[in-house]
């Protein structure tokens, strides 16, 4: 029977060593929403925050919380069940450079509502990870909010490398093995939209050209997996060994967000 904390540890020879990206791997979507409550404030990322000004945040936080999440586990919770992707958006609070430089974190995870803090979520990543040095997982930053200094990004950058530094896979122009992780003695593959201009990037950072996203846009399950199955099949989007693929899940019905 397979256990899901150390799947990938023990997976045979023929799969641990193809690239990483043509290994089916786990992954949740806004996987960090668990955290979200209705007393949570709006965030940027949702355009109805601009409302507060006429509307009570407490009134607006009732309304965005079911759409805000969706997942109810918590990341570690996610790794002991198997997930090995995750989709993180990133906000930068105000005066989060000061907060970076007395040595805190002003960095929040975000969807519609605002989640934990940045720092606090990777330090439980960590605790997995060193508990399971076999396993791999890939963390995929693809929105980042209110990025709008050089400073904030170099700042956003160090709160990742101060817990994550020793076990992310620099980037490379090919996707690795599995087993090349482990004779390098690394866990993560930290992905980022932080940066438009990949030469600026930090090299332990990969840029977000690094993976190509497709989202089915429908709430029948039918529908999505004729369109995974399409995808998968074809490959002729995927840059051969440069790219990870992500698919997304279903849409939310409203109706049921009604109920």
């Amino acid at each position: 029977m397979i256990n899901p904390r150390s799947w990938m540890s023990d997976l045979p020879a023929h799969i641990s060593q193809k690239a990483l990206n043509l290994i089916s791997i786990p992954g949740s979507h806004d996987s960090f929403t668990y955290s979200i409550t209705q007393h949570n404030p709006p965030s940027p990322d949702n355009s109805i925050c601009r409302l507060d000004i006429c509307l009570p945040r407490s009134f607006l936080s009732r309304i965005l919380y079911p759409w805000s999440v969706t997942q109810s586990l918590s990341l570690v919770d996610q790794l002991e069940a198997g997930i090995r992707y995750f989709d993180f958006r990133i906000c930068a609070r105000q005066k989060c450079l000061n907060k970076c430089k007395n040595g805190e974190s002003g960095f929040y995870l975000v969807h519609g509502l605002y989640a934990n803090l940045l720092s606090a979520e990777l330090q439980s990543i960590l605790g997995f990870l060193r508990a399971n040095p076999r396993e791999v997982l890939i963390v995929d930053c693809n929105h980042c909010y209110c990025f709008e200094t050089d400073e904030q990004k170099d700042c956003f950058e160090s709160t990742v490398l101060k817990i994550l530094d020793y076990i992310m896979f620099p980037y490379q122009k090919n996707i690795p093995t599995l087993e090349e992780l482990w004779s390098a003695s690394k866990q993560v593959i930290f992905i980022s939209c932080h940066r438009k201009s990949p030469e600026k990037i930090h090299p332990k950072f990969w840029p977000s050209s690094s993976i190509k996203s497709f989202w089915p846009e429908t709430v029948g399950p039918r529908a999505m997996i004729s369109f995974l199955n399409n995808h998968i099949k074809s490959r002729r989007y995927v840059v051969v060994n440069q790219q990870f693929l992500r698919f997304y899940n279903l849409n939310q019905n409203v109706l049921q967000l009604v109920i």
